[in-house]
């Protein structure tokens, strides 16, 4: 009987264990077909910001070339003329007066054709701010370059007309087209990139104004554009990425937040974000921008006041205080704007002034593209800060 009883219990067992194996090969093979399921689903979506980054990159490209490339130029043009444009105050006055402009005098006319650049940043950046929210991110920038023109003419025809104060007018529209720029440029870089690669896109600005900075430099040499008698065409050559913008940038669409949120335009909010995705389903996306409306409107506006009085935000703002103020006073524009003086009195041959200030264009724009695009995914960023504080330094 027990004998009977142990056969029974093992045929049951088994019979019991074919079923289970049975199951266990259905979802083992369930389970390799949702392997490579999600596999083709990650593929497809590989591919699809694949195709959608390259519209974006070239948008970008052209958005900052009319932009934030000019930031840079502006940066060491000055200072690859500054002698020419001293002798041109020179031989105005002497045709103006009858004599020699004094020492002080030119320091002074030269100072204020540098610095009057920064007087028109900061009143275009409180225009630009008014520009965006009428005209919108795209049409702001396309208007800028109308300034930008405008800056070109006063600053080209300077030496013809034999006026230095047309050269400083120049570069106050100068500025003001930069300060309006730098508003609309980085608003329309954020709100067409995609958020997983939107800090790759807006990184751009920074890398585009370098690139400017060291093309300054090249064109500012003796053998290309570093002469008496081409000086004014580093001012003239401002034309071509204004006009670089007005020609091509139309081709891409206005901010799609910016069609969705202030104009109201849902359908051309779709077909923007259609043209920068590449894909026809976005109603995800814009789904996203309403609710980060919504929650925007929702949040109560706070004093400047009541924000210096939080303790939970207190040390977070002087951290930030504290890097905004090392970054824009640790001198590198006053290193571009008076290389000249500054290398010549440092005991560095004339003739090979223009070379050193290129290396340094170069080693920055290699520095930032590096930490840019190859270090923050791999290092911490309290050691970059404290690295480019000691470098400055």
């Amino acid at each position: 009987m027990e004998e009977n009883n142990n056969v029974v219990d093992m045929n049951q067992m088994e019979t019991q264990t074919e079923p289970n194996s049975i199951n266990q090969m259905e979802v083992k093979i369930q389970t390799d077909q949702s392997t490579i399921q999600i596999s083709d689903n990650s593929r497809e979506a590989a591919e699809k910001k694949q195709n959608h980054t390259v519209t974006l990159w070239v948008a970008a490209f052209i958005s900052t070339m009319g932009s934030a490339f000019l930031s840079g130029y502006y940066l060491t043009v000055v200072a690859s003329s500054s002698k020419y444009v001293h002798e041109f105050y020179n031989t105005t006055w002497i045709e103006r007066y009858g004599e020699h402009i004094g020492a002080d005098t030119i320091t002074l006319i030269w100072s204020i054709t540098v610095s009057i650049y920064c007087i028109g940043g900061a009143t275009g950046t409180i225009i630009g701010s008014v520009l965006v929210e009428r005209l919108g991110r795209r049409n702001t920038l396309l208007v800028n370059n109308c300034v930008t023109l405008a800056a070109v003419l006063f600053m080209g025809v300077s030496e013809r007309a034999g006026s230095f104060e047309m050269l400083a007018i120049g570069r106050f529209i100068s500025g003001l087209s930069t300060g309006t720029s730098n508003i609309a440029i980085m608003m329309y870089l954020i709100e067409i990139s995609p958020k997983h690669i939107r800090g790759s896109v807006c990184l751009t600005r920074p890398i585009i104004i370098d690139l400017g900075i060291v093309l300054g430099q090249v064109l500012g040499l003796p053998e290309i554009l570093g002469q008496e008698s081409r000086w004014i065409y580093l001012y003239v050559l401002i034309l071509l990425p204004a006009v670089l913008q007005l020609l091509l940038l139309p081709i891409f669409p206005e901010s799609p937040r910016y069609l969705l949120i202030q104009k109201n335009d849902e359908a051309g909010a779709k077909k923007a974000l259609q043209m920068f995705r590449r894909e026809e389903d976005v109603s995800e996306e814009l789904e996203e921008i309403k609710a980060e409306e919504q929650h925007e409107r929702d949040v109560k506006t706070v004093s400047v006041n009541k924000i210096l009085r939080n303790p939970h935000v207190r040390w977070q703002i002087i951290v930030t205080c504290f890097i905004a103020f090392s970054e824009y006073f640790c001198g590198t524009n006053a290193l571009y704007y008076y290389s000249n003086r500054l290398f010549t009195a440092l005991g560095f041959d004339v003739e090979l002034i223009p070379y050193v200030a290129l290396s340094l264009g170069a080693i920055e724009l290699i520095t930032i593209t590096i930490v840019d695009y190859g270090v923050p995914n791999r290092s911490d960023s309290q050691f970059l800060r404290e690295a480019g504080g000691e470098i400055h330094g």
